[in-house]
């Protein structure tokens, strides 16, 4: 058992009281990182989220719709929006941590994943004017932080695998 700053939707236990009380998932996000956004306001609300590793779920997912470009262009855009939303400290700082981290999928995924997190990065810039700001208090940031791969030092190696287990 290990707490966590946000999961994975797909196999996600959570109390109804807890998710009516935060608002549940954000209107504002389509698809990809809006279980961060609900991890986030989870945090800010007082409760924990906690990953128990004894429990498995198999989540049989359709490939249709489900390209790369899509999952980062969507990823980029929403992680960047979480932290400018919700960081009310060093915001630009993380901002480009995000970006910067997003940007060594190139070695995993190709070149051409260096332009969808451009092409994120745009939307993100784009949508930011309609973003209502509710800063977090600084202990949830610095947890958030400590926890959520993008936002961590762009020196660190190991994002790809702490986006696995987080």
């Amino acid at each position: 058992m290990s707490e966590r700053a946000g999961f994975i939707g797909c196999g996600a236990i959570f109390r109804k009281s807890v998710y009516d009380k935060i608002g549940g998932y954000p209107d504002w996000m389509f698809l990809y990182s809006n279980e961060w956004d609900l991890g986030l306001r989870t945090l800010q609300s007082g409760y924990k989220i906690i990953h128990f590793k004894k429990c498995q779920v198999r989540h049989r997912a359709s490939t249709v719709n489900r390209t790369s470009k899509r999952l980062i262009v969507f990823s980029v855009k929403h992680e960047l929006a979480l932290i400018y939303k919700y960081y009310p400290s060093k915001r630009w700082k993380y901002l480009f941590r995000i970006f910067m981290n997003n940007l060594k999928r190139v070695k995993g995924d190709g070149l051409f994943a260096a332009s969808y997190v451009i092409e994120g990065g745009i939307k993100f810039l784009k949508m930011r004017k309609a973003i209502q700001c509710t800063p977090v208090t600084t202990d949830v940031q610095n947890f958030f932080t400590e926890k959520f791969a993008s936002a961590q030092s762009i020196f660190t190696s190991n994002i790809k695998k702490n986006r696995q287990i987080q």
